[in-house]
């Protein structure tokens, strides 16, 4: 299972690498020897890789879309929660647990599908 510390790693000659999960290559297309270490950083903009094949894909124009979207998400989710709980609404977190519960199960499964 891949951990956000695997996500960049250091070369020998000190070339910081992103890993494409997917695949487990670095962006940069070379598949990391056992001699690489892992970097005890998680990746920020403050830390980003210093490859350059890899800084591309590092910096996808799209990440701060999705960052945008994420945050849409949670805070749709913090008011529905919070109204459900003023409410009292028991069914509505009942629906929202089970529904939730649902997505992670499916996307477990798909994730040992990719992997097998």
């Amino acid at each position: 299972m891949m951990r956000w510390q695997d996500f960049l790693i250091q070369s020998p000659n000190g070339g910081t690498h992103a890993i494409n999960p997917k695949t487990d290559k670095t962006y940069c297309g070379v598949k990391p020897p056992e001699t690489w270490r892992p970097l005890d950083v998680l990746p920020s903009n403050e830390n980003p890789p210093t490859c350059k094949v890899c800084q591309c894909h590092y910096d996808d124009p799209l990440k701060e879309e999705m960052l945008n979207i994420v945050k849409d998400v949670k805070q749709n989710i913090s008011e529905f929660l919070d109204l459900c709980v003023m409410l009292k609404d028991v069914k509505g977190l009942g629906r929202f647990v089970t529904s939730f519960k649902d997505f992670l199960d499916k996307e477990k499964k798909q994730s040992k599908e990719v992997k097998a």
